[in-house]
């Protein structure tokens, strides 16, 4: 195809694109910015950073608690185009946003640690998130009433009885109502059968690549090294833990016993991680 053919389908992608980047500002401003380029005749050299190509179509399926902000975070400030996919509906929308990149990006974290951080997040007296949506306010309002700790949450999967023993094996079920709330929405929440299955045919193909970046001190140089790979210039070269400053951030499960009832009930969160380690190519401890 001529230039003006390969402009024309370029432009169609771009547009085709921001139908699934709504939700993202610099998307939709990078997306612009390139699409008018395209159709100004404007060399791809000229444009910034900013520009979606030198995005090179990265993926950040952004797990709550897992630093995933804080990942989000650093893409912003290097304007590297990107899709975030946060809550929502997680799976379903990784499913069709898939296909589309090259280049996927996930942090990885311990899930009972994950989920022991979202309860503290989450909670109704000290937590750090309180715009709570009100589909789910009633639910963590009950739950937090059975629960005033994070350890007698964990003590209810080792002998938990009746409404709040309920309450607790909804709450991390990715499939339930509560999912809404950060506890329920793990590693399964957005990578179901049917995306583990995609990701690994577009992993094993060579169509895509998995970074798997730990969470933890490790962090940064994951992510640096990811960058590296895929030729990502960077004007801020450093990653700010955001999101720590709550009452409940340091509260941990005080019983071995209860730690590990719940990494056991969180067994479907861990087979789901391993998955994810099989398939990267920057990986390490979660």
């Amino acid at each position: 195809p001529n230039v003006a053919d390969d402009r024309a389908l370029l432009l169609l992608s771009i547009c085709f694109q921001m139908t699934f980047s709504w939700d993202n500002r610099v998307n939709q401003f990078a997306l612009l910015a390139y699409a008018t380029a395209l159709v100004a005749g404007l060399p791809r050299s000229k444009l910034s950073s900013s520009d979606y190509a030198s995005g090179k179509e990265i993926l950040h399926v952004h797990v709550g608690k897992t630093a995933g902000a804080s990942v989000e975070a650093f893409l912003v400030a290097n304007r590297i185009g990107h899709t975030q996919v946060h809550v929502g509906s997680g799976a379903a929308r990784v499913h069709r946003l898939l296909k589309w990149h090259k280049h996927v990006l996930v942090a990885l974290r311990d899930p009972a640690d994950r989920v022991v951080s979202a309860f503290n997040w989450r909670h109704t007296q000290g937590g750090g998130n309180v715009n709570r949506p009100r589909r789910t306010r009633a639910f963590e309002n009950e739950l937090y009433k059975c629960f005033p700790t994070v350890t007698s949450f964990a003590m209810s999967f080792v002998n938990g009885t009746g409404r709040c023993n309920d309450l607790a094996e909804e709450s991390v079920e990715p499939t339930s109502a509560s999912s809404y709330v950060h506890i329920g929405m793990g590693y399964r929440h957005y990578f179901g059968a049917r995306v583990l299955a995609l990701l690994e045919r577009r992993v094993r193909s060579g169509e895509a690549k998995l970074y798997a970046v730990p969470t933890g001190p490790a962090i940064l140089s994951k992510v640096l090294s990811m960058c590296a790979r895929i030729g990502i210039p960077l004007r801020a070269p450093s990653l700010k833990h955001v999101n720590a400053n709550y009452l409940r951030h340091a509260e941990i499960v005080e019983s071995a016993e209860a730690m590990r009832a719940l990494r056991q009930r969180l067994g479907f969160e861990y087979e789901v991680l391993d998955k994810l380690h099989t398939l990267a190519i920057e990986s390490g401890p979660a």
